[in-house]
């Protein structure tokens, strides 16, 4: 929750203190640190961890933000739609849904098969028949993102793995070297505009 709140600082220029904290854990013997982080209205032995922020904070402009990044992610799910639309195929069209969800790292196979009208089992059905697998075809489409990311924007690492899903920088670094064999730094040198 820290990691969040910094973000936000950082990148609005501005402290960013949530309205009300919600933590699993009992309240430390000295909560002073916790208070400097997330202010005074905190709550703990909480059954999850969140923090509540004013709406207006939303709206702000984010300083370092590229704002080629979404034009280009979009331009993929764009091109992704339109190769939907000459298929019916079941695999173009999960690849679409990820693509579009642009929070990769949540979108489960559960979700996928309920926005395409069916269950799990029918769905693991039909990729298998396709030779695939769920975690494959979404580990696929999200590589294709970043590598378009890294290659046609500016935007910085960190910023990429935010718009695609994923939680921390380090989480996405590991998932495209696990995919790809070199990290999101070296592929934007191999292959990056240069930007």
């Amino acid at each position: 929750l820290a990691s969040a709140l910094f973000f936000f600082s950082r990148h609005l220029s501005e402290p960013c203190v949530p309205i009300e904290t919600f933590l699993p854990h009992p309240a430390p013997s000295d909560d002073r640190l916790h208070r400097r982080v997330f202010g005074d209205n905190i709550h703990y032995n909480y059954a999850y961890s969140g923090f509540i922020i004013d709406a207006s904070i939303l709206s702000y402009r984010v300083n370092d933000a590229d704002t080629h990044l979404l034009e280009v992610l979009k331009s993929h799910a764009d091109r992704l739609l339109s190769a939907n639309r000459e298929s019916s195929d079941i695999v173009s069209h999960l690849r679409l849904l990820i693509a579009t969800s642009l929070s990769g790292q949540a979108f489960s196979a559960t979700e996928a098969a309920q926005a395409m009208n069916m269950d799990r089992k029918t769905l693991y059905r039909h990729l298998s028949q396709a030779g695939l697998r769920y975690k494959t075809v979404k580990a696929d489409v999200l590589t294709g993102l970043a590598k378009l990311a890294l290659s046609e924007s500016a935007a910085n690492i960190t910023e990429i793995g935010m718009q695609l899903g994923y939680s921390e920088a380090s989480a996405f670094v590991r998932a495209f070297k696990h995919t790809t064999g070199i990290t999101p730094l070296q592929y934007r040198r191999l292959h990056g505009l240069g930007l």
